[in-house]
């Protein structure tokens, strides 16, 4: 219709598409953690725990929650510097310039 494929934007689509699902699965497996973990704690009320285990705990809590973060960061990152300039932007960009008839001329 003006000029750009049809294709382009289901390529954009499967490319996000590979980038989200990891994300997706990292935040699901957060997600079970937590409600496991909140659950674990609600059948144990009774239980007395020594303030080792419980440092222990807490260390193992915070290192679980930085390593989340880490990857998070990390995805976040490789979706801003290389998926969206490369795959949404400059296709974006000759679309738009394909359709007022202005397109990439080297």
């Amino acid at each position: 219709l003006f000029g750009f494929e049809v294709r382009t934007r289901e390529s954009v689509f499967e490319r996000l598409t590979a980038v989200w699902r990891p994300a997706a699965a990292v935040a699901a497996f957060a997600a079970i953690l937590v409600i496991a973990a909140l659950f674990s704690f609600k059948e144990q009320k009774n239980t007395a725990y020594r303030p080792e285990e419980l440092a222990r705990a807490e260390v193992d809590l915070k290192w679980t929650f930085a390593y989340i973060g880490s990857i998070t960061r990390s995805s976040t990152r490789i979706v801003v510097d290389d998926v969206i300039p490369s795959q949404i932007l400059l296709p974006l960009h000759e679309a738009v310039g394909a359709a007022f008839g202005k397109g990439n001329k080297k």
